[in-house]
């Protein structure tokens, strides 16, 4: 049981960083002008930067 939800955190993590590369890159690259629409996004998600 203890392994399963640690299992669950890590791929919550995994998810996360995975989100905030691809933010990273979008704002590197400019592939995102409108950022209100990468908030609302986030917010979704149920993280705020």
């Amino acid at each position: 049981m203890f392994v399963m939800c640690l299992r669950i955190i890590v791929l919550r993590n995994v998810e996360v960083l995975i989100l905030i590369k691809t933010y990273i890159i979008m704002k590197k690259f400019k592939i995102y002008r409108d950022n209100q629409h990468m908030d609302e996004f986030f917010l979704k998600k149920g993280f705020v930067k």
